[in-house]
């Protein structure tokens, strides 16, 4: 996933990739207290494995929504930067955003199954987590794309592309907007970190600077 970019950028691109299961189990965890206590907000300062598991889910939303903030500064950064950067060609083909729908179905599917338990709520909290945690290790350790459906709250996409100098598939972030445009066609990009055999991510660049 994304192994020729940096740490920072990795990580923070996973971690924001669960913004939305966060604000998910969120909404359970407060449906679930209002059909227990019918008040809109726990009030009383009694500890319950409830407020726990919500306290830590705000936690895990706020890191989310930081690291999404992340992921758009780097993809800015390299967008300001593009002109010392070699810059490429790249056809663009119908394929965006793939994998959607699968991460649907094996990220929140499993939030429901479990976190809506609730006489469990830390048992399921914690398999959640650890679940997080054997996906990011599957994909840390695969060429497998890792789909971001919160890169639609900073207005970015990914589409795969095909480098015309080197014949390879490339993932490329485009503005979302500019996806119906640029398919079947050809469009300039800079790579992420330094250009070699491995360079498998990269931006488009037409459109990104308007935007910044």
């Amino acid at each position: 996933m994304f192994r020729n970019s940096t740490g920072t950028f990795r990580n923070a691109y996973f971690l924001s990739s669960f913004l939305p299961a966060y604000v998910f189990l969120l909404l359970i965890l407060f449906f679930q207290h209002y059909e227990i206590t019918r008040s809109i907000l726990p009030l009383d300062y009694r500890l319950s494995s409830m407020k726990i598991i919500g306290l830590l889910t705000f936690i895990m939303l706020i890191i989310s929504i930081i690291c999404l903030h992340i992921v758009n500064k780097i993809l800015k950064g390299v967008v300001n930067g593009s002109k010392s950067r070699t810059q490429r060609s790249a056809y663009i083909t119908r394929n965006y955003n793939i994998g959607m729908r699968e991460f649907l179905l094996s990220v929140l599917v499993p939030i429901m199954t479990t976190i809506s338990i609730e006489e469990r709520p830390i048992t399921g909290f914690s398999s959640m987590i650890f679940l997080q945690f054997l996906i990011y290790l599957f994909y840390s350790n695969s060429s497998e794309y890792f789909p971001n459906l919160s890169l639609q709250l900073i207005k970015h996409s990914v589409i795969n592309g095909i480098d015309n100098k080197e014949n390879r598939d490339v993932y490329l972030f485009v503005q979302s907007n500019q996806v119906s445009e640029i398919i079947n066609g050809n469009e300039d990009f800079v790579y992420f970190g330094k250009l070699n055999k491995n360079s498998e991510i990269g931006i488009i660049i037409e459109g990104e600077k308007n935007e910044n």
